[in-house]
């Protein structure tokens, strides 16, 4: 495979690697320069998930029109996921109502869990296969040690805004799992699409983004209303 020879050439610093038969007899040579276009070709598909189009799209190789529909796959999920957050928040009008603070921090829940869930999504598509499971659990911790970290930071805020310990309280455990939710989907989804044979490099990046909008706002209102309802 030749992201495998690449890897070996950039771990051992070398300048080729011997190509054998079965019988290890010589066959030719892959060489620093051949392993340099394999690198720009991963380092498109990685850029490319992340965005949510195609290598080609990204190597300014696709006719407008092929681009255009691959960023379409993309900005489709965003807006579903959009309307069914918008749906579930519609569904929580009514504990709302006299908690209607807890509506000032949901633009935090989406835009933070976007990008957590991103961050976690690029690290771990990048890993090499035989670093996969390393690779999987130490973005878990990253992405647990954020979320408690943004989780004490808005609900310092939450508590300084509002002036009752108890939003701090809820609006940050809140956030928390939200975040935790967010980092784990990020870095388990390129893992559960290539086992199910789908190609990740186009529907990781619009999985977690829809995904992580409807769940971190399901959870966030659930948790938010329950815990205020408990303490309040």
């Amino acid at each position: 495979d030749q992201e495998t020879v690449a890897a070996v050439i950039r771990k051992y610093s070398l300048l080729g690697v011997p190509v054998v038969d079965d019988q290890k007899r010589l066959l030719g040579m892959v060489t620093v320069d051949d392993v340099l276009d394999v690198m720009h070709e991963e380092t498109a598909e990685d850029i490319s998930q992340v965005a949510g189009t195609t290598t080609e799209d990204v190597a300014h190789a696709a006719p407008p029109l092929e681009a255009a529909l691959a960023r379409f796959a993309w900005l489709t999920t965003s807006l579903l996921g959009g309307l069914l957050a918008g749906l579930v928040l519609s569904r929580f009008s009514t504990a709302l109502t006299p908690n209607l603070m807890l509506v000032y921090f949901l633009p935090v829940i989406i835009a933070v869990g976007r990008v957590v869930g991103a961050q976690s999504l690029a690290v771990t598509g990048r890993a090499e296969p035989t670093q996969a499971r390393a690779a999987l659990w130490k973005e878990i911790r990253i992405g647990g040690l954020a979320a408690v970290a943004a989780g004490v930071g808005i609900g310092l805020i939450a508590y300084v805004w509002q002036g009752l310990p108890e939003v701090g309280a809820v609006v940050g455990v809140s956030l928390a799992v939200a975040l935790l939710f967010a980092a784990m989907l990020g870095a388990f989804a390129p893992v559960v699409l290539k086992r199910l044979g789908l190609q990740p490099t186009l529907a990781a990046g619009p999985l977690v983004d829809g995904v992580t909008s409807v769940v971190g706002v399901s959870l966030y209102l659930v948790l938010a209303t329950y815990l205020l309802g408990h303490l309040i």
